[in-house]
């Protein structure tokens, strides 16, 4: 779907970072997040995710959401018999929020769309073995994620849909999660990745020998 303006509808997510490229469910009871679900489908047009700093908070403002989000876009919206909405959503891009509008039907905001750079760095390539050698061991060691994912990650060839696809299988806090989702340059969310990935496997190890005694 192609990006047409700079104002969309907002979903503020409780607990998930939504990267570009993922596709994921979401389940939606509020009505101003229903409302902004129903004018993307009726408008066919994209949507802005960004999430909550603190989740359980239910109206939130400004203040209490993240400034970096991701644009997607609806692939299929199915109404519950509870009134709860299920959305399959898929990330799009980047984008930071520039202006937030609250309305009592729904919350938009205007924004800029933030797609990766070229980077001219010799070392960029050095950094992504690394990652994925960590990576690999992360999902060695990790009861969570089936072996097939390192065989998916290793077809990806897009370096920014690399680190957004192991991002999105790490079991990192929020902060952690929106950090690489902040990242301003593939360099610096690759640095990330395995800064994050080495404590992960590091926690990892240590559980593994408690569980082994």
């Amino acid at each position: 779907m192609a990006i047409k303006k700079n104002k969309y509808p907002l979903l503020p997510l409780r607990d998930i970072v939504v990267y570009p490229k993922m596709i994921v469910p979401l389940f939606f009871c509020r009505h101003k997040s229903i409302n902004a679900l129903q004018k993307v489908v009726d408008g066919d047009q994209n949507i802005v995710l960004v999430t909550q700093k603190d989740p359980t908070i239910e109206d939130p403002n400004s203040d209490d959401i993240f400034h970096v989000g991701t644009l997607g876009t609806v692939l299929q919206l199915l109404k519950l018999p509870d009134g709860t909405v299920k959305a399959l959503i898929e990330g799009v891009e980047r984008v930071k929020l520039d202006k937030i509008i609250s309305g009592e039907d729904m919350i938009e905001v205007e924004i800029t769309v933030n797609p990766d750079k070229p980077e001219d760095n010799p070392e960029l390539e050095g950094i992504v073995r690394a990652v994925l050698s960590q990576f690999e061991e992360y999902v060695k060691l990790s009861k969570k994620l089936p072996p097939e994912v390192l065989v998916s990650v290793n077809q990806i060839t897009d370096y920014t849909k690399l680190a957004d696809t192991i991002a999105s299988h790490l079991s990192l806090k929020i902060n952690d999660k929106q950090a690489l989702l902040e990242g301003k340059s593939l360099s610096e969310r690759f640095e990330l990745l395995l800064g994050f990935m080495d404590a992960e496997i590091t926690m990892l190890e240590v559980e593994n020998r408690i569980r082994n005694r």
